[in-house]
């Protein structure tokens, strides 16, 4: 296919230069970098890659540019998303944010953002890659297979991984006002890292460490556990060497006499294990930023929560795997 090649004089060259350096939003500057790079023989879709924008959408800003110029690749007055508050709003928002800056309770805030259309909703993150669909739709099948077996009562079904706090580590995102100084100290890194169990009845088991997890530590923790159970018991792990070393393989044989199993979900897959939604819960919603002050009060923050799981600290896991 024939590549349409831009001619540009030398002031338009060196007007697009200014604009894509000193442009007053981000647009308009890959809008300017568009037209550069269509001027030197690139393909419209090779443009859109370095620039984000679809073939269509830089075919589109290089017409505009040739029959207004470089004025043509402003946004236009009243382009773009509508406001959707107004001044009537302010004071209720501003209370509401003020009163707790990583989430509010208040009624008439939810209430607010609902009548809008907003949803809050986790942003997820997506491992590189996907498992086998065969290998996904069999394990997920056995997994809700446990799940209502659970339900029943005639099993416990906990979900098991490791998670790590740190001084340095996570830190969460809030409202603030400008001139506000809202901030966590820093200070040289010092690591807690957690082995942990969770049912959907908020049942918790688990370690604390300032030490690696390792394999052996795993092993000693499910050995220990395994001549507490009361029923079948089965435990769901993902696919880390910590949980599948020689060392889990042979004890596997001896936990399962006792009634103890494991289950491995299939490989990038870390939405099924709800472990994974306590550990984000904990650090994000139920630290503090003052709990991030030094090692010591950040620490007993994280045993005061894991032991409060089940009593004043609660998650609903709604939802089966999938």
């Amino acid at each position: 296919m024939k590549i349409k090649i831009l001619t540009l004089s030398e002031s338009e060259r060196a007007e697009l230069r200014f604009g894509f350096r000193t442009g007053g939003s981000h647009c308009f500057r890959m809008r300017c970098r568009a037209v550069l790079l269509k001027s030197e023989g690139l393909s419209s879709v090779r443009v859109g890659e370095e620039t984000e924008m679809t073939a269509q959408s830089v075919n589109g800003w290089v017409k505009r540019f040739e029959t207004e110029g470089i004025k043509g690749l402003h946004t236009r007055p009243g382009q773009g998303r509508k406001p959707i508050m107004d001044c009537s709003d302010e004071d209720a928002v501003r209370k509401a944010i003020e009163s707790d800056r990583q989430r509010s309770k208040r009624v008439d805030l939810q209430v607010f953002f609902i009548r809008i259309g907003a949803r809050y909703r986790r942003i997820r993150k997506r491992p590189g890659s996907v498992p086998s669909p065969q290998l996904y739709a069999y394990k997920t099948g056995k997994l809700q297979e446990l799940e209502q077996l659970y339900t029943r009562g005639e099993i416990n079904l906990f979900y098991g991984d490791e998670s790590h706090v740190c001084t340095e580590g996570y830190v969460p995102y809030g409202w603030q006002f400008p001139g506000e100084n809202v901030y966590i100290p820093s200070e040289r890194t010092k690591r807690l890292n957690i082995f942990g169990m969770i049912d959907r009845d908020n049942r918790f088991e688990g370690f604390c460490t300032s030490e690696s997890i390792d394999a052996q530590k795993v092993v000693d923790f499910l050995e220990q556990y395994s001549f507490r159970i009361n029923k079948k018991t089965f435990v769901v792990l993902d696919n880390a060497n910590v949980h599948r070393n020689a060392k889990i393989r042979q004890m596997r044989p001896v936990w399962e006499n006792r009634g103890l199993f494991l289950f491995y979900i299939p490989p990038y897959s870390p939405h099924l294990n709800i472990v994974e939604t306590l550990w984000r819960v904990m650090k994000g919603k139920w630290f503090r930023p003052q709990d991030y002050t030094c090692a010591d009060t950040l620490f007993y923050a994280t045993n005061r929560a894991l032991a409060a799981i089940g009593g004043d600290l609660k998650i609903n896991y709604a939802h089966y795997a999938a």
